[in-house]
């Protein structure tokens, strides 16, 4: 994420705060941003509270199912798709808009299928039950 989110500064610039506060989309874009963080944030320590791990390269320890994982199966990953909004809306330009979509296509035909398959090894039908209440992103 931090890599894309760099491409995009490069291509798309970054505009002050200051000028971001001016213009309604600029507020739109630090609500979004803000939000994505927050949920990154959320997401991070119901996992720790739960004493499995973040890393996504390592199994995890315990199926977490309660908090913002009611709601969705990859929080922190929603998290950090609304943060690649933020440098396209701010910047007022669609082209680094594609590092975002970039994200999205690893990550949902990639990185979560792949982790998806890792965790039905260890849960079973715990999780099968889990994919069938609560969708992948939202």
């Amino acid at each position: 994420m931090l890599g894309l989110m760099v491409a995009q500064y490069i291509l798309g610039g970054f505009p002050s705060l200051t000028h971001a506060i001016a213009h309604p989309i600029g507020l739109v874009a630090l609500a979004v941003g803000g939000f994505g963080l927050i949920l990154m944030l959320i997401s991070f320590i119901g996992l720790k509270r739960r004493n499995t791990t973040v890393d996504p390269t390592r199994s995890p320890d315990v199926l977490v199912t309660t908090g913002l994982y009611r709601i969705s199966r990859n929080p922190m990953y929603l998290g950090m798709l609304l943060m690649l909004f933020l440098i396209p809306l701010m910047a007022m330009r669609p082209r680094p808009l594609l590092f975002t979509l970039v994200f999205f296509l690893i990550m949902n035909f990639y990185v979560i299928p792949r982790e998806e398959r890792r965790i039905e090894k260890i849960f079973g039908s715990a999780f099968t039950q889990y994919k069938k209440r609560v969708r992948r992103w939202l």
